[in-house]
C-alpha cells in the first residue's frame, strides 16, 4: 500500500502528510472507486480526486521519446489542520477490498501545528 495521494501544503504551517498522527495507505491495485470510504469518513479527511499523470515511452529501432498523459482517479488525504484523520478506521471497515487503512505515524508533529498560537488544545 502507499500513502494516499495529497493536494499542496498548508502554506502557512507548511504542513505535510508526515506531520500528522495518521496516514491514510490506499491501494491503487485493490481500489474500485466504490466511493465508501469518502462517503462514511466522520471527520472528511480522504476525499476522491483526479491526478493526471504523464508518462515518458520509447520504443522502436530508433527510438523517440512519446508522451502520454492518462486521468487516473485516486483517494487523496486531507493536509488541512482541522480535518485531520483521526485513526478510527471507518474507511477500512466499509471497503470491500481492503484497499485502504489508517497506519499511525510515531515520527508526527502535528500537536505541536495543532497548539501553536499559545492556547492549549481542549
Amino acid at each position: 500500500m502507499e500513502p494516499a495521494q495529497s493536494g499542496v501544503t498548508d502554506q502557512n504551517h507548511q504542513l505535510t502528510l508526515k506531520d500528522f498522527p495518521y496516514i491514510i495507505n490506499w491501494s491503487e491495485t485493490r481500489c474500485k472507486r466504490c466511493g465508501r470510504c469518502t462517503a462514511v469518513c466522520p471527520v472528511r479527511a480522504i476525499s476522491p480526486g483526479v491526478v493526471v499523470r504523464t508518462q515518458v515511452t520509447s520504443e522502436g529501432a530508433v527510438p523517440e521519446p512519446v508522451k502520454e498523459r492518462s486521468v487516473v482517479q485516486v483517494v487523496r488525504q486531507s493536509n488541512e489542520i482541522n480535518n485531520y484523520c483521526v485513526g478510527c478506521a471507518t474507511c477500512s471497515l466499509v471497503c470491500p477490498n481492503d484497499a485502504i487503512a489508517p497506519q499511525f505515524n510515531p515520527n508526527h508533529r502535528f500537536l505541536f501545528f495543532k497548539n501553536r498560537g499559545g492556547d492549549s488544545y481542549k
